[in-house]
């Protein structure tokens, strides 16, 4: 999403403090510019020491959606998947931030651990993965469920609605706990009873 249009709006409408707000899209390869992906590592160490010379405390990088910024690798290979997540995650723990990926669900129908997209290395490789899908007894609620939880136990989920503030910019609004798991959300919905057509009695 555009940082100017589309993401700074709705950090406004969620009452962000845009002074803890930082984007980090690009580096800089002579005088051009390259898209920063995964295996910049050195990059994101940069503008962490940045952000802490400048008085802040940098505690999460927000990767969204984390398969576009795969540096050419197949986010469908566990090897390629691995090989950039690891690194990642070492710098995590030494920077003492969180790394957060966004990833889309899958068309699958399988166990819920598998309908995350890519490689399962994504889900493999998490300490900590929540799925966000709509709530099928409530047309216009949508769930945030945990699918898998290495640090933590599994408390349940938190249902939402997306709500409009006054210049309609869209923002989540938490409507409490739920204990609907996240394999119960992900099961296909049984096909609804059909009642065949009463046809004319054959005389």
């Amino acid at each position: 999403d555009d940082v100017a249009d589309t993401v700074r709006p709705r950090l406004d409408a969620a009452m962000a403090d845009m002074r803890r707000v930082h984007v980090l899209d690009y580096k800089m390869e002579g005088d051009r510019k390259r898209l920063v992906n995964l295996g910049d590592i050195a990059v994101f160490q940069d503008a962490l020491r940045q952000i802490r010379e400048n008085g802040g405390a940098p505690r999460a990088i927000f990767i969204d959606p984390i398969t576009a910024y795969l540096a050419g690798r197949d986010s469908k290979t566990d090897s390629d998947v691995r090989e950039l997540l690891a690194p990642l995650s070492i710098m995590a723990r030494k920077e003492d931030v969180a790394v957060i990926g966004v990833q889309h669900l899958n068309k699958g129908s399988g166990p819920a651990a598998y309908r995350v997209g890519g490689s399962i290395a994504f889900t493999a490789a998490a300490r900590a993965v929540w799925i966000v899908t709509r709530d099928k007894d409530e047309e216009n609620t949508k769930l945030f469920l945990p699918l898998k939880m290495n640090l933590s136990a599994d408390v349940g989920g938190y249902a939402y609605t997306i709500e409009s503030d006054s210049l309609n910019t869209p923002f989540v609004q938490w409507a409490g706990p739920v204990e609907t798991s996240a394999r119960e959300a992900l099961e296909p919905e049984a096909p609804r009873n059909r009642v065949a057509p009463l046809q004319d009695e054959i005389k």
